[in-house]
């Protein structure tokens, strides 16, 4: 053997290093995919998933967006999610629902490794999909049905686009559709939008050619404008604008009187302390870009391979710094805004990490590379693997119990009323949903009152959920007075009786004309006939007790078994935690 040849084992030690490497970071991304997949499966639905779930079953029913229901997001989601609704079987549905939403962020995680690759090597690539694969809230988040997800999948999408070898022309013009088409998701695409158009601006400023800004802004505008034609024709543009445009900017701007606004820092800081790795690669990663910005000296060139790529880094940059700045910009900065926001994040930390090594001469073709890759992805998945698992092992049967109990329990032209949506059934008021903001408008009068709206509908069934306690005392005491509990959640028309002694009388109102039984001790007497079960029509009606004291209702009558006495209620939701 020569002198400098190197020895066939240890050629061949090094080549097994590679492959036992490669191994164990492949068995780390199916991991993380297989965790994603179980949370996906089996975690709680959180409350704005059902709204959006609801609205797509509004859709399947034959009721139009903004006219027939109020729904304070752009459309697009919902046309999306319509075929996978089958008002029959919401369980079902809701277990499709996240099919695409988690098909979108395997989608985006893999645009973020493309968009790493080709601003540094293989090495950069791998290592920001597995950032992004191993992020305890990207994948809690990303996988929810909400418009923050193929936000995020346009983003990246439009990132890869430029980061691609097109012309200069064809890649603005794709950008400009691309965008255009996250705008129809979320008006939050605005960040992303300036940030591009930015780029189309220099460029045609730069190269004196006004097409390349001009022609990307049609085509941007151009879907946007047969939306909002589609609308007029329909009947229901006036009541988008005003739900989703101005009431939207007075949010954003905080001169809406309901507005609560809050800092990002508190859920920043409680995210990243679960991601810790992430965050400080994140951080070096955008600020490694952004010094890319700066001037360097003219002396020479940095050591290392020469990277064509320095504008593109200086626009992944940049648009990272919009994202970033977006959370300080949007009133309501809750984790799940973090899901657009990460993926380029993930990117700068991987191109970053790929481009400092390589210019110290370590390739990801060898071990030490590897090694590094591999010890990265291990630590974020190891630092994230706890709330990972525990969202894998939660369970959303309570959920989907109460679904299937409101379908068993009502007929599909039952209005139903809990201020989320968790029913396929028509709402009992117009606002089917209330978040904070919408209550907030509810009690300074910008919405009818809920008892003059479950009278004029008719409502059946009520769900109790953490929102129903923001009630005041009217809305509670009508509540009170026109529905008594089934069961855990659901609670159907009628009145608790427990109180009522022989001889006392009290008023009843039936919301709807349906059959009724009494469940409990002794008699009681409806409109002076005794009464055991029968149909009572919609109005007042009087109660007497006739004998008998002790737990008692009277309850619409239902063909299933009626629990008594009913168990308490339960949570439904989980708050951010």
């Amino acid at each position: 053997m020569t002198a400098g040849e190197p020895s066939a084992r240890g050629g061949g030690a090094a080549a097994w290093a590679r492959l036992v490497l490669a191994a164990v970071l492949g068995a780390l991304f199916l991991a993380s995919v297989a965790l994603l997949i179980e949370i996906a499966a089996n975690r709680p639905f959180q409350v704005d998933e059902v709204e959006h779930v609801h609205a797509a079953y509004e859709l399947r029913a034959g009721r139009l967006i903004y006219r027939d229901f109020r729904q304070a997001h752009d459309p697009l989601l919902y046309p999306l999610l319509e075929p996978l609704v089958d008002p029959a079987d919401p369980v079902a549905s809701f277990h499709r629902a996240r099919i695409p939403s988690t098909a979108m962020l395997l989608a985006t995680i893999v645009l973020v490794g493309w968009c790493a690759f080709r601003l540094s090597n293989a090495l950069g690539g791998l290592l920001a999909s597995g950032l992004a694969l191993t992020h305890s809230t990207l994948i809690e988040r990303g996988m929810e049905v909400r418009p923050d997800g193929p936000l995020a999948l346009c983003i990246a999408a439009a990132l890869a686009v430029e980061l691609s070898g097109l012309e200069k022309r064809r890649r603005f013009l794709l950008e400009g559709l691309i965008l255009s088409a996250a705008f129809l998701f979320t008006n939050k695409a605005a960040f992303a939008c300036f940030a591009f158009g930015c780029l189309w601006l220099a460029s045609a400023v730069r190269e004196r050619s006004p097409g390349l800004v001009v022609w990307p802004m049609v085509v941007w505008t151009a879907p946007l404008a047969l939306a909002a034609a589609v609308m007029a024709w329909l009947g229901n543009l006036e009541a988008f604008l005003r739900l989703n445009v101005l009431n939207a900017a007075s949010e954003a701007v905080g001169t809406a009187v309901h507005t609560t606004r809050f800092g990002p820092w508190a859920f920043l800081q409680h995210e990243g302390g679960r991601n810790m790795l992430f965050s400080v690669l994140a951080v070096a990663g955008l600020l490694y870009g952004i010094g890319a910005w700066l001037p360097r000296p003219a002396r020479s060139t940095p050591p290392g391979p020469a990277w064509p790529a320095g504008a593109k880094l200086r626009f992944t940059a940049f648009l990272g710094a919009i994202l970033v700045a977006s959370l300080w910009l949007n009133p309501f900065p809750f984790p799940y805004l973090h899901v657009t926001v990460l993926p380029t994040l993930a990117v700068l930390a991987g191109a970053a990490v790929a481009r400092l090594v390589a210019a110290r001469g370590l390739t990801a073709a060898r071990a030490g590379g590897l090694g590094l890759l591999v010890g990265l992805v291990a630590v974020s998945f190891f630092l994230s693997f706890p709330r990972l698992v525990e969202l894998a092992t939660r369970s959303q049967d309570h959920q989907m119990q109460t679904l299937q109990l409101i379908q068993r329990l009502t007929e599909p032209g039952d209005p139903v009323f809990d201020m989320v949506g968790l029913y396929f059934r028509p709402d009992g008021h117009y606002a089917y949903l209330m978040t904070g903001n919408t209550f907030s408008r509810y009690r300074s009068g910008g919405l009818r009152p809920i008892p003059e709206e479950l009278r004029r509908t008719g409502t059946v069934a009520l769900i109790f959920n953490y929102r129903t306690t923001w009630l005041g005392s009217e809305d509670r005491h009508f509540l009170e007075t026109h529905f008594v509990q089934y069961d855990r959640n659901v609670f159907l028309l009628g009145i608790g009786l427990t109180r009522l002694q022989p001889g006392e009388e009290v008023r009843f109102e039936a919301l709807a004309g349906k059959r009724f039984r009494y469940d409990g001790p002794g008699q009681i007497a409806v409109d002076g006939q005794p009464f055991k079960e029968g149909f009572l029509a919609r109005g007042e009606h009087t109660i007497e007790r006739l004998a008998g004291r002790g737990p008692s209702r009277l309850i619409m009558a239902t063909s299933s078994a009626c629990p008594w006495p009913p168990r308490p209620p339960r949570p439904l939701f989980l708050n951010f935690d």
